[in-house]
């Protein structure tokens, strides 16, 4: 079981907006940019960071010609952020425990059942933990939209890197294998908590308005419109919902401060890459990027240079 925090336009023309209320987003195809790169400099030593964004259109094809020659002048490439843990031998987006409607009020069953039908069809289960039919709910409709959580993106700087004989660093990366005490048993009260609870609600209340409003980002965020971009972005839902599924494991093993260690390490890569690179390439979550308390403010804060792109 693992926790993660880790679409036909003219290549490099249009711009994304959110629809007007009635009208539904369409996705862009074929080759795309991307966003430009954020600047963080010190001195002589530069790091260009490319902000990230899932799902994207599945009928996309991300091509930066700006990317490419970025990390072949680059010494050192950081690897995604990634914040996950796991229990070995669970999937977490399949776990199962007492029906939901046994669980969930009436009206909220109600309209579980009906988004169920709808995007997982036959394939949902009457027993899902409230989180997992959550996830699930959300990554069918989006998949149901056109959009894909395939990384192509990380693959793509991989090969990249590759080609070039840039060094690629993890080292920052923090992936836990947990081991419970005892057993673990589903069927315990903590996975049905409030918050459990609330997080399917949520999820149910909000599924259509976010499936236009993931579309609008995807889009904007393969035109490299970083003003519509920026204007409809949510910040934190990945915190959200890995709290959701961890129940009993957040204070067992020590999990409660996962982002926070996550953050405190990649700034550490970050600030050494600053100090001993002359260019380095990184990619972050494009939230933490535009969050006025993310990774980048806090580079900021740090007295480095930080440049927004034009």
């Amino acid at each position: 079981m693992a926790f993660t925090s880790s679409a036909n336009a003219e290549p490099g023309n249009g711009s994304a907006s959110s629809s007007a209320p009635g009208i539904e987003e369409v996705l862009v195809t074929g080759v795309q940019p991307g966003p430009g790169l954020w600047r963080v400099s010190s001195g002589r030593r530069t790091m260009w960071i490319l902000g990230t964004y899932a799902p994207l259109p599945y009928q996309m094809q991300w091509r930066s010609e700006e990317v490419e020659a970025t990390i072949a002048e680059s010494k050192l490439v950081l690897a995604p952020y990634a914040a996950e843990f796991y229990v070995p031998g669970i999937d977490a987006y399949d776990l199962t425990g007492k029906k939901l409607k046994k669980v969930l009020e009436p009206a909220t069953y109600k309209r579980w059942n009906t988004l169920r039908k709808k995007y997982i069809k036959r394939d949902g289960k009457e027993d899902w933990l409230p989180a997992s039919a959550a996830f699930q709910l959300q990554a069918r409709a989006f998949q149901s939209a056109g959009l894909s959580f395939d990384d192509q993106v990380w693959r793509t700087v991989k090969k990249i890197a590759r080609e070039h004989r840039v060094r690629v660093s993890d080292d920052h990366q923090i992936r836990l294998e947990v081991m419970p005490r005892g057993s673990v048993d589903l069927g315990t009260s903590v996975y049905y908590e409030p918050a459990a609870i609330e997080f399917l609600t949520r999820t149910l209340d909000r599924l259509e308005k976010d499936l236009t409003a993931t579309k609008a980002r995807a889009n904007a965020w393969a035109v490299g419109d970083l003003r519509a971009l920026r204007g409809l972005m949510e910040f934190n839902q990945e915190k959200a919902y890995m709290a959701s599924l961890a129940g009993p494991f957040m204070a067992e093993n020590g999990i409660q401060d996962l982002f926070e260690r996550a953050d405190e390490k990649w700034l550490f890569a970050a600030k050494n890459a600053l100090s001993t690179s002359d260019v380095t390439f990184a990619i972050l979550p494009v939230s933490m990027l535009m969050d006025p308390n993310g990774l980048l403010a806090k580079l900021g804060a740090m007295g480095y240079d930080v440049q927004a792109p034009r």
